[in-house]
């Protein structure tokens, strides 16, 4: 018989928390992240997965008094001798390019992604969720998860995912499931929404009159579009605009945003084959002529089950898209290796017809691992040669080409008590050989923001750093690099968050090179606020006249309330920054259960001289914005 865990055993003769605080003792996030980087701990007589340790931290953390019970079919349950290979572990589902120690909060909360490593995955509408207290009872929708296993799990373990349902009851719950003649039952401490949270009632509106005067106009894109948006327009030609998100539509405008035009990207594409569809975490170059590029994840059946791959769309401002896969499934991977590549980023040099794309958890083959990876297309984009690359840090969040063809890629250096914004440097690509420098400014935030100051979920905002190349001979600027990133004041103890932690007071910030990368300008801080909201979420462009704009998430208004706006600030010379003008007119809804609430990224600008576009999520409902809409700004009456 299969058997359980008992965490209320733990032999752990060091607390996991000091009572100290990070004004005592500056090095206590640093003590509590080097408890969480051990490899194992002991359970009783069993060594389990240190994070396992992390997770019963709290009363609500975890499995409920400790047990994870284990059935057969006939129903008989029991505890017997527990063995790592055997256990079934619950954490946060996000990507792996999150930092590992966000998997693992103190707190579960309704309405936010579990993962589940087990044996076997569940068979079929097998998953049900009941409250213990009542023995209320619901059919659960699992999915298999995103991550891959850890390298040190057994290949024969499944990782699947669920998420409860965000009206759930704070309260214990049980998780059933049947798989390969076996029921497998564990219980969770789950915590609901407070009435204040679902509560968006009381946002208000702030007018500024700077609004009627510099915002030409605003229109809807799309419904339901808001998750990831990808937004650009051509260089030389600001009638075209491209939108898309992570579903698998995509809007068009040849009139300068006034009016859209979707279509399915599936029904509108020549794939190289059949069972391939759009998979999401897109990105979108647009040249001047009107074509433009489009990089996505695809889902595909080579295999018979369904793997995720990589493919680049091209396309128009009108007519059918042709796809070209830059990263295919190996038919030599085991069977549970399904993600072959994550969180692509694209950038492309129209002078040499080069194309590049970046990617997190990417699966080679030569060394049967996962890794850091480039692709690279010298002939615009049909052909693809693949690179690993190693470094140490997160996964490459923006690719920009700078003077030269030179190519940058922004990334963040984890250290137990800092993000640091960091960019590597190319000297070669074929191979690539690059460098690292560090941007001034590190973080003393290492922990997500709250979703609301009253709140005590986590929202995990998009904090950069985003790399802007200006190679425009107009620009008195031309060859100058931009690194837009959002840092949090400091972390703030909290017994009652999602983590032992929240970060405080996030704004965004911006520093340039003129020396190809190798120096950069003091940090500027780019939101104009005082008062503690926080500022994420940053997107950032360059006007031929040499104009940095910039788009960023902002919680300076309704602090206590699950909304947030959006605001707008330009410099020319990218130490001074213009008054921040608020882009939206109503407060736009967060979902209140937290976590990747509007998507990991957002492309939000578009710039020329004389108009600014600006997508951005708009509306409000009880799970968060409703659709995606645009502003047109005259970027000259903002000051």
């Amino acid at each position: 018989m299969a058997c359980g865990i008992n965490l209320s055993v733990m032999n752990n003769p060091e607390p996991l928390i000091p009572s100290s605080s990070p004004g005592e003792d500056g090095n206590l996030p640093a003590r509590i992240l080097a408890k969480l980087n051990r490899d194992y701990v002991i359970v009783g007589k069993t060594h389990v997965r240190a994070w396992q340790s992390w997770l019963a931290l709290g009363l609500t953390v975890g499995l409920v008094s400790g047990v994870l019970w284990i059935a057969n079919q006939n129903g008989q349950v029991g505890a017997g001798k527990a063995a790592t290979g055997d256990a079934i572990t619950v954490e946060l589902d996000l990507p792996n390019y999150y930092p590992e120690f966000l998997r693992h909060p103190q707190k579960f909360f309704s309405g936010q992604p579990l993962k589940i490593t087990a044996p076997a995955f569940p068979d079929q509408d097998t998953v049900t969720l009941t409250q213990v207290a009542t023995g209320k009872q619901q059919s659960l929708s699992v999915k298999r998860s995103k991550g891959e296993l850890d390298k040190g799990e057994a290949i024969s373990q499944s990782v699947f995912s669920f998420t409860p349902p965000a009206d759930l009851p704070a309260g214990q719950y049980r998780v059933s499931f049947y798989a390969s003649g076996q029921t497998y039952q564990f219980q969770l401490t789950i915590n609901g929404l407070t009435a204040a949270e679902k509560d968006i009632s009381g946002a208000i509106t702030i007018p500024d009159i700077l609004q009627w005067l510099a915002i030409r106009y605003r229109t809807k894109i799309c419904d339901g579009c808001f998750w990831e948006i990808v937004f650009a327009g051509a260089h030389d030609n600001s009638q075209t605009l491209v939108q898309s998100y992570a579903g698998p539509i995509l809007s068009r405008s040849a009139d300068g945003g006034r009016t859209w035009s979707a279509s399915d990207i599936n029904a509108i594409t020549a794939y190289p084959r059949s069972g391939m569809d759009y998979g999401g975490d897109s990105k979108a170059v647009v040249e001047n002529n009107g074509s433009f590029l489009l990089s996505s994840l695809m889902w595909t059946t080579l295999r018979g089950q369904y793997d995720l791959g990589g493919v680049l769309y091209s396309g128009s401002a009108a007519g059918g898209l042709t796809a070209t896969i830059f990263k295919d499934v190996s038919l030599s991977a085991p069977t549970s290796t399904w993600l072959f590549v994550d969180y692509p980023k694209l950038a492309s040099d129209p002078s040499t017809a080069t194309v590049y794309l970046s990617g997190n958890g990417v699966w080679f083959d030569a060394t049967q691992q996962y890794g850091y990876g480039l692709f690279v297309s010298l002939d615009g984009g049909k052909t693809f040669s693949e690179y690993p690359l190693s470094y140490t840090g997160s996964a490459i969040t923006s690719l920009a080409v700078g003077e030269g063809g030179t190519l940058y890629a922004g990334y963040l250096q984890l250290t137990p008590t800092t993000t640091i914004p960091a960019i590597l440097l190319f000297t070669s690509i074929t191979p690539p050989i690059f460098g690292s420098v560090v941007l001034a400014g590190s973080s003393a935030a290492i922990f997500p923001p709250k979703i609301s100051a009253t709140s005590t979920r986590a929202w995990f905002g998009y904090l950069g750093p985003e790399i802007v190349a200006d190679t425009d001979p107009r620009s008195s600027h031309q060859g100058r690099l931009f690194a837009i990133w959002s840092r949090g004041e400091k972390d703030i103890p909290s017994p009652e968050f999602q983590y032992p932690y929240y970060g405080y007071n996030f704004d965004v910030f911006a520093s340039y090179s003129d020396d190809k990368g190798q120096t950069w300008s003091s940090p500027a801080k780019v939101n104009d606020d005082d008062g503690g909201g926080d500022q994420f979420f940053a997107s950032a462009r360059v006007s031929s006249d040499g104009i940095l704009h910039v788009a960023f998430v902002d919680r300076r208004n309704n602090k206590n309330l699950p909304v947030f706006d959006i605001y707008y600030a330009k410099s020319s010379d990218g130490i001074k920054f213009s008054k921040n003008l608020r882009i939206n007119t109503d407060p736009i809804a967060n979902n209140p259960s937290g976590g990747r609430t509007i998507g990991d990224y957002l492309d939000m600008v578009a710039a020329y001289p004389t108009r600014v576009y600006i997508a951005y999520p708009c509306g409000q409902s009880s799970t968060g914005p409703t659709g995606a809409c645009m502003a047109q700004v005259d970027p000259r009456l903002v000051r």
